[in-house]
């Protein structure tokens, strides 16, 4: 991600934090996981909330939910073709889908947000 917001087109990275992981995932066995991870803190994305609390409910994501050109299928699929060539260069596995791939409605531009690496 780190290499990504050098290149303009994932948010930028400010820093890494420590955090003390202490999860419990099956009551009656008693299975639980407690270690130290690691989190990389970014800028934020300010994304259309109601567009995503009705995307994430099974509804089609709401292209209308900012009237900027660039959030269009046409503009995400600009966004997309533009950066493909560069992730692979980077040798980031990633997935170009609404997700991965979010709208900032404050700065008014695309970014990559979810890579596997």
């Amino acid at each position: 991600m780190r290499r990504a917001m050098k290149l303009c087109f994932a948010p930028e990275v400010l820093g890494f934090e420590k955090v003390k992981l202490n999860l419990f995932y099956d009551h009656k066995k008693g299975h639980k996981i407690e270690c130290l991870a690691f989190a990389v803190r970014v800028e934020h994305v300010h994304y259309p909330e109601k567009a995503w609390e009705e995307y994430a409910a099974g509804n089609p994501y709401d292209w209308e939910a900012d009237s900027h050109p660039m959030h269009s299928p046409e503009g995400y699929k600009f966004f997309v073709d533009d950066i493909k060539g560069k992730v692979k260069k980077l040798g980031i596995s990633h997935s170009f889908k609404i997700g991965d791939v979010v709208w900032c409605t404050k700065k008014k531009r695309w970014y990559l947000v979810d890579t596997g690496k």
